[in-house]
């Protein structure tokens, strides 16, 4: 049994490059939210693989986790824009020893995925968090209709202060 856990990025703001994209306050909040559940599972990660935008490395900044847990987060230009297809491959080439997975990436590929996965339709919002178990002994075994969407966590809705 493998753990995935697909990560949309927190809000982040207009600027003239989608790439250079920066966190906005609320966005900011998010990641910390996110962070702060992901801790609280008690769920060691065990490996993260990140777009390389500016605001997927704030988001993951913000989570605020701790160095082990960052030392085997890895930054992987192709999950920028990502499609489905390209998030799949990335974590089908993950080692086995590892049975939890996150990949913190970009829409349409995050929701897509867990379409692809779990057979179920759900649009990530920023700063929103899928946990899908997968039956299967191996990353690489990891297919259509694999997984089953365990839970979304979405970060509250709190007005900016």
């Amino acid at each position: 049994m493998k753990t995935l856990w697909i990560a949309r990025h927190a809000e982040a703001g207009h600027q003239t490059s989608d790439f250079l994209r920066t966190l906005t306050n609320r966005g900011r909040r998010q990641a910390q939210e996110m962070g702060a559940f992901i801790k609280a599972q008690k769920t060691e990660l065990t490996q993260i693989i990140c777009s390389d935008s500016v605001r997927t490395l704030e988001t993951l900044s913000n989570w605020q986790l701790d160095e082990h847990t960052m030392k085997r987060t890895r930054i992987e230009p192709l999950l920028y824009l990502g499609e489905h297809r390209t998030l799949l491959k990335t974590l089908c080439k993950e080692d086995d020893h590892f049975p939890h997975l996150c990949l913190l990436a970009h829409n349409p590929g995050t929701s897509d995925l867990i379409l692809h996965l779990a057979q179920q339709s759900h649009n990530l919002q920023p700063g929103e968090l899928a946990e899908i178990t997968l039956d299967v002994q191996s990353w690489m075994e990891v297919s259509e209709g694999f997984g089953k969407l365990v839970r979304i966590f979405k970060p509250e809705q709190k007005p900016l202060t």
